[in-house]
């Protein structure tokens, strides 16, 4: 299943050759960065990812809630969103996220102050 779902917006772009095949919606860690597949990629080949910019509905957890606005992270264990500062920031909530729901409306952007532990 896929992570994300590009909902609307402008993403930016970027060339982007995985080492193992990634597949569309997948939320993808590259050194500091935080990139999402809009197709499939095979491993070695060329393709093209997003690193921001664009309008996404990614997976989080049933309980996460945060306000409109809120920064959101990527938690890389869980493959899903939360709020914890711990993560690496995927972007900012465009709708509030309430409890029951299984995804999040995000206006994704790579921050440089991503830390990858």
């Amino acid at each position: 299943m896929a992570k994300a779902k590009f909902l609307h917006g402008s993403p930016n772009m970027i060339d982007y050759t995985p080492a193992s095949a990634v597949s569309a919606g997948d939320v993808i860690i590259e050194g500091n960065a935080i990139l999402i597949a809009h197709s499939d990629i095979a491993s070695g080949e060329l393709g093209a990812v997003s690193d921001g910019g664009g309008v996404y509905a990614i997976v989080k957890g049933s309980s996460t809630t945060a306000a409109n606005g809120a920064p959101i992270h990527w938690d890389v264990a869980d493959q899903e969103i939360n709020a914890d500062g711990a993560n690496p920031q995927i972007g900012r909530l465009v709708e509030a996220a309430v409890s029951g729901l299984t995804t999040g409306k995000v206006r994704h952007s790579n921050q440089t102050q991503n830390t990858i532990s």
